[in-house]
């Protein structure tokens, strides 16, 4: 799942209920999941399941109280709080941030 797919999760949820709410217009001009595998239901998505250890895993190195980042994204209120930013950010492949290629050093000089 790619951290672009998570923030279109947190456009579509109101944070009240909890409950997915139909999404006012696509993300991108790409197909969507349902459109590419109609036949197949789609799985129940969670913050607590999927959205949080999409974080753990590709944010909060930085998205951390007293982090270099400008605001946590530890919570679902974060997440939320957030949501357009992060849904501009992943689509527009700015975060994460991509590291360097491995075999790529730092100049001596």
């Amino acid at each position: 799942m790619r951290a672009c797919a998570a923030a279109a999760v947190f456009l579509s949820l109101d944070p009240s209920r909890g409950a997915a709410q139909p999404t006012p217009e696509p993300l991108s001009s790409h197909a969507s999941s349902k459109q590419i595998f109609p036949f197949f239901p789609r799985p129940h998505v969670t913050f607590s399941n999927q959205v949080a250890r999409l974080l753990q895993a590709h944010c909060q190195t930085c998205h951390h109280d007293g982090g270099i980042a400008p605001f946590p994204l530890v919570t679902y209120a974060d997440a939320y709080a957030n949501r357009v930013q992060i849904a501009a950010m992943t689509e527009a492949r700015k975060m994460p941030p991509w590291k360097a290629a491995p075999d790529c050093r730092t100049s001596r000089s």
